[in-house]
């Protein structure tokens, strides 16, 4: 993974949604939650969703701010600014989600194999044992009874 291409990809989105090519963008990803466990995840990705980019109407800005700020450069111009960051850094977050996924995914796979195989190499060795008890038992009775034959000659 590069931060680069997660970028590129987010240009090239938003790109195609200026262009009028899709109407909105949904991205569907793998989350992870943990090794043993991930989660589908639908996002809208285009338009921003308004949780993202939220305004205030004038009784909550009133009540929330104590104190009024000034921008430089304007409020606008910050949020022009930091819209094409927020994509870049939501792409690649959906990216990281995704690859912790899969390794999740794969060490998970690989222990059951782990465990599999070590049941078989279990069973398998119960099998070998038992056959080999069962050519010496046979050797034994054979050495045994050549000897009671050879006694009973006499």
């Amino acid at each position: 993974l590069a931060y680069a291409e997660a970028q590129s990809l987010a240009r090239s989105l938003v790109a195609g949604y200026q262009r009028g090519e899709y109407d909105r963008v949904e991205i569907i990803y793998n989350e992870f939650k943990n090794v043993a466990q991930s989660r589908i995840v639908v996002e809208q990705f285009l338009p921003v969703p308004a949780e993202a980019v939220k305004e205030e109407n004038e009784d909550e800005k009133k009540r929330r701010r104590t104190t009024d700020y000034i921008y430089e450069p304007s409020a606008k111009q910050i949020l022009t600014a930091l819209i094409p960051r927020y994509l870049d850094f939501q792409i690649w977050r959906i990216l990281l989600e995704s690859y912790a996924a899969e390794l999740g995914a794969r060490m998970a796979a690989m222990e059951n194999a782990t465990e599999n195989a070590n049941d078989l190499i279990q069973v398998l060795q119960l099998q070998y044992n038992k056959a080999r008890q069962a050519a010496i038992t046979k050797e034994l009775l054979e050495v045994v009874s050549g000897a009671e034959a050879l006694t009973q000659a006499d």
